[in-house]
C-alpha cells in the first residue's frame, strides 16, 4: 500500500473518531453529569457556532483529499491536505468532547500520523497549528479547549511542552531517517558505478559473442532455407497427388453410396414381396381348405334336402291316411243322422213314452252334424296341406338340383385353388431365393462402401498430415527468415552495444 493511500485511510479513521465523539456527547450526553459538575458552563451562541465550525472543517478537508487522490494518487498537495485534515480533526475531537483534557491525547496521535509523511515541514505545520489553537483558545474560547475558565495556564503550558517534545522527537527521527536515506543513496550510487564498469566489460564480451552468433545464424539460415524449400516442393507434389486421389475416391464413394441406397431399396422391396407372397400362399391354402369345407357343407346340405324330401313324402302319405279317416268319420256321421231321424220318427209314434228318447235322438243328430262339419273342415285342411306339401316337394327338388350344380362348381373351384396354391408356393420359393441373393449383394455393397470410407478417411488423414507438414515447413521457412532477421538485428545490436559501451566509458 502506498503512502498517500495509507494517509487517506488514517485521515478517514480520525474523522470517524470525530463523528463518534460528536454522537456520544451531543446525542447520548456522554459524561454530561461530570462536565456539569466540574465545569457547569453553557456555550454562548458565537462559541456554539465556532464549535460546529471546528466539526465541519475536517469533513471538508477529508472530502478535498478524496478528490485530489481521485485526480492524481501522487498529487503534490495531498501531504498538506492530509496534515490539515488530521490536525483539525484533533481540534474537532477536543471541541466536540466539551474540552475534556483526556481528548487532548488525540494531538499526540495526530503528530505520530503526520510524521509518517516523512516531512519536517508537515510536522512543524501541525505543531504550529496546535500551538496557536491552544494559546489563542485559552484566552478567546477556553470552554472549547479546557472545558471551563478555571483551567490553569501552567497546566496548558505542560501540554505545550510535551507537544514540543513529541514534535521534536518526531522531527529528529525524520531527519535521522532522511540522513540514512541519503547514505543509502550514496552507497547505491557507488554500487551502481561499480556495476556499470562490470556491465561495460560484459557488454564487450557479449558484443563479440553476438557478432559471432549472428554470422553463424546467417550461414545456418541460408542452408536451412534451401533444404526447407526442397522439402516444401516435395510436400506440395505429394499433397496434389493425394488431393486427386481423394477426389476420385469421393466420386467412387458417391456412386457406390447411390448404388447401395438402390440395393437397400430393392432389398426392402424383395423382403416386402416375400412377406406378401407368404401371405398370399397362406391365404390360398386357407381358401383351398375353405373350398373343401364348403363342398363338404354342400354335400351335407344335399343329404339334408333329400332326407327332408323323403320326410315330406312320408308326411303326404300320413295326411292321405288322415283324409281316409275323415271320409270314414263323414260316413259315420251320415249314418248317425239316419239313425237319429229314424229314432225321432219312432219317438213321435211312441207319444209320451218316447219324448225322452226324442231328446236323445235330437242330441245325437246334433252330434252327427258337428262330426260331419268337423270332418269336412279336416278334409279341407288336408287338401291345403297336401297342396303345400306338393309345392315344397317341387321346391326341394329344385334346391337339390342347384346344390348338385354348386357341388360341380365347387369341384372346379377346388382344382383351380389347388393350381393357384401350387403356383403361389413356387413363386414364394423363388422370391425367397431372390431376397437372399439381394441381401447378400446389399451386404457386400455396404462392406465395400465401408472399405471406401476407411480408404477415403485414411487419404484425408494423409492429406491433413501433408498439410500440417506443409504448414510446419512454411513455419520453418518463416522461422528461418526470422532467424536471418534476428541475425541482422543482432549485428545492429552489437553495433549499438559498442556505441553504448563507449558512452558508458565516457560517462
Amino acid at each position: 500500500m502506498n503512502k498517500n493511500k495509507l494517509m487517506l485511510w488514517l485521515s478517514s479513521l480520525t474523522v470517524g473518531i470525530v463523528l463518534i465523539v460528536m454522537v456520544l456527547h451531543q446525542q447520548f450526553n456522554f459524561l454530561h453529569a461530570y462536565s456539569m459538575a466540574h465545569h457547569g458552563v453553557e456555550l454562548s451562541m458565537p462559541l456554539f457556532i465556532l464549535k460546529w465550525t471546528f466539526f465541519a472543517l475536517p469533513l471538508l478537508l477529508l472530502f478535498m483529499s478524496f478528490i485530489l487522490y481521485k485526480l492524481n494518487k501522487q498529487h503534490s498537495a495531498l501531504p498538506i491536505v492530509f496534515t490539515l485534515t488530521l490536525t483539525f480533526a484533533s481540534i474537532a475531537i477536543i471541541a466536540m468532547g466539551n474540552g475534556l483534557v483526556e481528548y487532548h491525547f488525540s494531538v499526540f496521535m495526530v503528530i505520530a500520523m503526520v510524521s509518517f509523511l516523512g516531512s519536517v515541514r508537515m510536522v512543524l505545520l501541525s505543531t504550529g497549528i496546535f500551538a496557536v489553537h491552544h494559546l489563542l483558545g485559552y484566552f478567546l474560547f477556553p470552554q472549547l479547549i479546557c472545558g471551563s475558565h478555571e483551567y490553569h495556564f501552567s497546566l496548558l503550558m505542560i501540554h505545550a511542552v510535551f507537544l514540543l517534545f513529541t514534535s521534536g522527537a518526531n522531527i529528529v527521527l525524520i531527519m535521522q531517517r532522511n540522513d540514512e536515506v541519503k547514505a543509502e543513496e550514496s552507497e547505491r550510487d557507488r554500487l551502481l558505478a561499480e556495476e556499470r564498469q562490470s556491465i561495460v566489460a560484459t557488454f564487450d564480451k557479449t558484443m563479440e559473442s553476438l557478432q559471432n552468433t549472428a554470422e553463424e545464424l546467417v550461414a545456418s539460415s541460408s542452408q536451412s532455407h534451401t533444404a526447407i524449400e526442397h522439402t516444401r516442393t516435395s510436400i506440395t507434389d505429394l499433397t496434389t497427388t493425394i488431393a486427386l486421389q481423394v477426389e476420385d475416391l469421393e466420386l467412387s464413394e458417391k456412386e457406390m453410396r447411390a448404388l447401395s441406397e438402390k440395393l437397400s431399396t430393392v432389398t426392402e422391396l424383395a423382403i416386402e414381396s416375400k412377406t406378401k407372397a407368404r401371405e398370399v400362399s397362406e391365404n390360398a391354402m386357407s381358401g383351398k381348405e375353405l373350398m373343401i369345407n364348403t363342398q363338404q357343407q354342400f354335400e351335407k346340405s344335399a343329404s339334408s334336402v333329400n332326407r327332408l324330401a323323403m320326410t315330406i313324402e312320408s308326411y303326404q302319405k300320413q295326411v292321405q291316411q288322415v283324409d281316409v279317416l275323415a271320409q270314414q268319420i263323414n260316413g259315420i256321421a251320415n249314418q248317425t243322422k239316419l239313425l237319429s231321424l229314424n229314432a225321432s220318427i219312432e219317438a213321435s209314434r211312441a207319444g209320451e213314452h218316447g219324448r225322452g228318447f226324442a231328446v236323445v235322438a235330437k242330441e245325437v243328430s246334433n252330434l252327427a252334424e258337428a262330426s260331419d262339419a268337423t270332418a269336412t273342415t279336416i278334409q279341407t285342411q288336408i287338401g291345403q296341406i297336401v297342396g303345400d306339401a306338393n309345392k315344397m316337394l317341387e321346391e326341394m327338388k329344385d334346391v337339390l338340383n342347384e346344390l348338385q350344380q354348386s357341388n360341380t362348381y365347387m369341384n372346379d373351384s377346388e382344382e383351380t385353388f389347388a393350381s393357384i396354391t401350387s403356383d403361389t408356393i413356387d413363386t414364394t420359393k423363388l422370391l425367397e431365393q431372390s431376397t437372399e441373393h439381394t441381401i447378400q449383394v446389399d451386404t457386400s455393397s455396404k462392406s465395400t462402401l465401408k472399405n471406401l470410407d476407411r480408404i477415403t478417411a485414411l487419404l484425408k488423414e494423409n492429406q491433413q498430415t501433408a498439410s500440417a507438414i506443409m504448414a510446419h515447413a512454411e513455419e520453418q521457412v518463416m522461422n528461418v527468415k526470422r532467424t536471418a532477421q534476428l541475425a541482422h538485428v543482432l549485428k545492429e545490436l552489437a553495433k549499438d552495444m559498442a556505441f553504448s559501451s563507449d558512452e558508458i566509458r565516457n560517462a
